[in-house]
């Protein structure tokens, strides 16, 4: 896929995201909302995945951050974990690249004759983003669910007492293994809080 053309900077004010895209009635709009609801719930390497999806280059990414190409690269080859300081532009610029390619693709497939025509060149698309949507979606609900396991797992451990040599063990890895977890759950947004609730996430 082309990237968008002339990709905003990051301090400029995009198109807002939570505002629906407006495709032709031939378009699957549930795919789209699917799409734009898995945002919130991605993380920094989910949107750099998504970013490369759409062919962003990896010296626009750069230029778009503020980091070096050779960064990007580590990035691109899981050499270095991208930090979370990076994922409000990530988000920034995936949500303005995805309407960018959107809104691309609905000029260029449109003149097409046939509603199947239409609908097949759409889905081929769209395909790769839905796959990544899904998987953003499920990683996000099996990892809160992992970590409630653990953390009811770790109250367990905690409950016998006096505590033994293998309990304390225990108790090391499953704390290991829930701060993994919750580094997952940390790395994304989340939903935003119900209308009205104004309390501080």
């Amino acid at each position: 896929m082309d990237g968008p053309v002339d990709p905003p900077n990051i301090d400029e004010a995009p198109e807002p995201l939570d505002e629906p895209l407006q495709p032709r009635r031939w378009v699957d709009q549930y795919l789209l909302r699917k799409i734009d609801h898995a945002f919130p719930y991605a993380t920094p390497r989910q949107l750099f995945e998504f970013l490369k999806l759409l062919g962003i280059e990896q010296q626009s990414i750069a230029q778009q951050l503020g980091v070096s190409n050779t960064t990007v690269s580590f990035w691109a080859t899981h050499q270095r974990e991208i930090p979370r300081r990076y994922r409000p532009g990530l988000r920034v610029w995936a949500g303005v690249a995805w309407r960018h390619a959107f809104t691309r693709e609905l000029k260029r497939v449109t003149p097409q004759s046939t509603r199947a025509v239409l609908e097949h060149a759409f889905a081929t698309f769209t395909g790769p983003l839905a796959a990544w949507a899904d998987e953003v979606l499920n990683d996000a609900t099996h990892g809160a669910v992992q970590a409630l396991a653990t953390t009811h797992r770790l109250a367990t451990a905690l409950e016998r007492l006096p505590l033994t040599t293998r309990d304390v063990a225990e108790i090391h890895q499953l704390r290991d293994t829930l701060n993994r977890e919750l580094d997952r759950i940390i790395a994304m947004e989340g939903a935003p809080n119900p209308e009205g609730d104004s309390s501080d996430a």
